[in-house]
């Protein structure tokens, strides 16, 4: 995992826990040094699929009630797990 992967998955995480999940498009205009690559990036966390087997099941897509086009990013039982690590290390150190 690169450091432009981890910090895009920690965006999308903070957006849903605040209850204000983004897009992949609002992330990559609220975080530009995350670069164009953002959209590849977001498939490494997503549910394993055919264009992302290996994928690791740490977000998914919520379509907007209102617009079925819009996907809002919010995290899974595992991604929460992860999030749940990474601030108990944070703590730790």
């Amino acid at each position: 995992m690169t450091v432009q992967q981890a910090l895009f998955f920690l965006a999308a995480a903070y957006r849903d826990v605040v209850r204000r999940p983004a897009t992949v498009s609002q992330i990559r205009a609220t975080y530009e040094p995350l670069g164009r690559s953002v959209e590849k990036s977001s498939l490494q966390f997503l549910e394993p699929g055919r264009v992302a087997p290996d994928a690791l099941g740490w977000l998914e897509q919520q379509h907007d009630p209102d617009d079925k086009r819009v996907r809002y990013l919010t995290l899974t039982d595992d991604g929460e797990q992860v999030i749940a690590e990474l601030v108990e290390a944070m703590r730790a150190s």
